[in-house]
């Protein structure tokens, strides 16, 4: 598949995938790191990507998207701002799952998906930033997003929203938790699946999505102090480098598998 001005080889198995971002910039330049598209080109080892700003360029429809699949990433926004492209947003998420073409969420991502079909968006009385332990739900255990992961696993995380999901509600399937956030990863039907962590985030994309979060990070992180968040984030880099925590080279490991469960699970229907 070529899409006019990129050079991008076609690939059988995947059909294309349309990278829907909500990011109001590209927050990495200054930090000379790869975007989220540039991540999940090489970790599933394919170029034909691409990539649409959501406040901008939403397509209008599904018949808009030539690609066969979607990953909506992680923004520096709360799903209930009042904002006119998050509405478009979520009327575009019940479009695609009655076309029933695979989808996957990250972050604000998984936040708005859940919204569309019902679930409460709302500020979680603790924020989660850095590298935190899931654990698989009995669904999750079975569902092919976490084949080959753990029970219990590491994720990268970087989010002071949470989702919360009515009783009644019984369109979502809560595949993983952590302690702090019981909706960690989601099943909705066969095509649509979201996870609250960032399986793509890489160490220093942490550090610089803090940085521009920093008038929206929660007031009991740092007692309100954000020039002790902006010194915390930025040691992470300066001195820490990839041993800034423990667990980081597991929870990339694991985000790898997970993004590449989704193209293998979803191979079948985008073809």
């Amino acid at each position: 598949m070529t899409f006019k001005g990129e050079n991008r080889r076609k690939n059988d198995e995947s059909g294309g995938i349309l990278v829907i971002s909500p990011m109001p910039k590209n927050v990495f330049r200054d930090h000379e790191i790869q975007s989220t598209a540039d991540r999940i080109r090489e970790i599933l080892r394919q170029n034909d990507i691409r990539v649409v700003k959501a406040h901008k360029e939403l397509p209008k429809s599904v018949s808009e998207i030539p690609e066969s699949r979607m990953i909506i990433e992680g923004a520096p926004f709360s799903v209930y701002e009042q904002l006119q492209w998050i509405e478009q947003l979520k009327d575009l998420i019940l479009e695609i799952r009655k076309a029933g073409k695979p989808l996957l969420g990250s972050c604000f991502g998984h936040q708005c998906i859940c919204a569309s079909f019902g679930a409460k968006v709302e500020r979680a009385p603790k924020a989660e930033f850095g590298i935190y332990k899931a654990k698989l739900t009995e669904e999750g255990k079975k569902d092919p997003l976490f084949e080959g992961v753990d029970l219990v696993f590491s994720t990268i995380q970087t989010h002071g929203d949470k989702v919360v999901i009515p009783p009644e509600n019984q369109d979502i399937r809560v595949l993983a938790s952590t302690e702090d956030c019981p909706v960690q990863a989601v099943a909705i039907g066969e095509n649509i699946r979201a996870v609250q962590f960032h399986p793509e985030m890489r160490r220093f994309q942490m550090s610089a999505i803090a940085l521009l979060m920093e008038d929206r990070i929660e007031q009991d992180i740092f007692k309100g102090d954000r020039k002790a968040m902006t010194n915390f984030f930025t040691s992470m880099i300066e001195k820490h480098g990839e041993k800034f925590h423990p667990d980081y080279p597991k929870a990339k490991k694991t985000g790898i598998q997970i993004l590449r469960n989704f193209l293998k699970m979803t191979a079948k229907k985008s073809a």
